[in-house]
């Protein structure tokens, strides 16, 4: 047997059905989905049925051509489920192409969505990561929790240790990263309003929880 295609180029447009014996030339991410295909079948409770994997690989990643995958893939397989990968463009419109058919999905495109998304397709959409507003409650309740009101421990300068601590809150303004615009959004209205404070020479914010 070959050591199959590394550059999955070629095979763009292409799905495999891995239920089927290995072609020499399949391409090196159609090959791990192969090895997960085994471990999930020899390590989970499937009743003496096989879980089959269909491994697709995008030609176009516009939204339309996202679309238009998940339509003829569904059309096609008819799967119980579909995982789509985080890293690719436009994910978001395949993943919600699936579920508006009814298919189940694992995962979400990269960064993580607020409730009111999940909402939309009940039960159809899973993400390991959890909400935008479960996450921000998460953080926050750290921060008042281990943070505010203890002493500063570890500043880097020993005269500093023991001090009241200084807090700040930094967020991205990039809006390709719209996610963590929207938790930082969430993380302040969870905190209470920061007072302005001075520390010595330096001027920063004290929160209080």
């Amino acid at each position: 047997m070959g050591r199959g295609a590394e550059n999955q180029g070629d095979h763009r447009g292409q799905c495999f059905d891995l239920g089927l014996p290995p072609d020499d030339n399949e391409p090196v991410d159609i090959r791990n989905m192969r090895r997960f295909q085994n471990y999930f079948n020899l390590r989970y409770q499937t009743y003496e049925r096989f879980v089959r994997v269909i491994g697709c690989i995008a030609d176009v990643f516009d939204v339309e051509a996202r679309r238009a995958d998940a339509a003829a893939q569904d059309a096609t397989w008819h799967p119980f489920a579909a995982v789509q990968s985080n890293l690719a463009e436009n994910a978001q419109s395949y993943i919600d192409a699936m579920a508006q058919r009814g298919v189940l999905n694992f995962g979400t495109a990269a960064g993580i969505q607020p409730r009111s998304y999940f909402r939309r397709y009940p039960a159809l959409i899973w993400s390991y990561l959890p909400a935008i507003e479960t996450s921000a409650a998460l953080y926050a309740d750290y921060v008042c929790r281990k943070i505010v009101g203890q002493p500063v421990v570890d500043s880097g300068d020993p005269q500093r240790n023991g001090e009241s601590r200084t807090l700040g809150l930094l967020s991205t303004t990039d809006t390709r990263h719209g996610w963590l615009i929207k938790l930082a959004q969430e993380v302040r209205t969870l905190m209470p309003t920061p007072k302005p404070t001075r520390s010595g020479s330096r001027t920063g914010w004290r929160a209080s929880c």
